[in-house]
């Protein structure tokens, strides 16, 4: 034992003496508190970078929302009086591509994406690489499909977004439905 703490002091005062720093050795249940660290704090980055991602429309095109509802409201009653039955207001395929393209460009733009997202109009979907585990992916999943209607953003019945992760082996880490 003493054997070994001279020789841990004589290689500190080496790598001291040429100029380096002494690293220590870290145990494996610091290394693994770092990791999660590292894991929460990415995590973090990510929905804060999303939420930016979401929030630049409004800074884009503020009060969209409130501009015009006069209007829209008697466009949609003249629509409503021009045909006895109610107007199909499901979202037509065309229309859940653009949606589709919109979503992929909010991922994009949070910088987090490990590979520029993508659209499938034959197999319906959105999907996007993002290095996060499954569990903070499926919570991601769930508030960017409950965030896109109130943003107008919608999608035709069976439209799904999978996230992926770059260690996932090409298996979604998490799916949520769109529309």
């Amino acid at each position: 034992m003493i054997g070994e703490e001279k020789q841990q002091e004589s290689l500190e005062r080496r790598n001291m003496r040429d100029g380096l720093k002494f690293k220590q050795v870290q145990t494996p249940v610091e290394s693994l508190i770092n990791f999660w660290k590292g894991v929460l704090f990415w995590s973090a980055l990510a929905i804060c970078g999303l939420v930016f991602a979401m929030s630049v429309t409004e800074i884009i095109d503020p009060g969209w929302a409130e501009r015009g509802a006069a209007e829209r409201q008697a466009a949609n009653e003249a629509e409503e009086s021009a045909s006895p039955e109610p107007a199909d207001r499901s979202p037509s395929a065309e229309t859940s591509v653009a949606a589709a393209y919109k979503v992929c460009k909010l991922m994009d733009a949070t910088g987090l994406a490990s590979k520029k997202c993508s659209v499938s109009g034959w197999s319906s979907s959105v999907d996007v690489s993002i290095d996060m585990v499954s569990s903070e992916a499926r919570d991601l999943c769930s508030k960017i499909s409950g965030y896109l209607p109130s943003k107008g953003i919608v999608f035709s019945s069976g439209w799904q977004m999978r996230i992926y992760s770059p260690y996932s082996g090409g298996q979604p880490i998490a799916t949520c439905q769109l529309g």
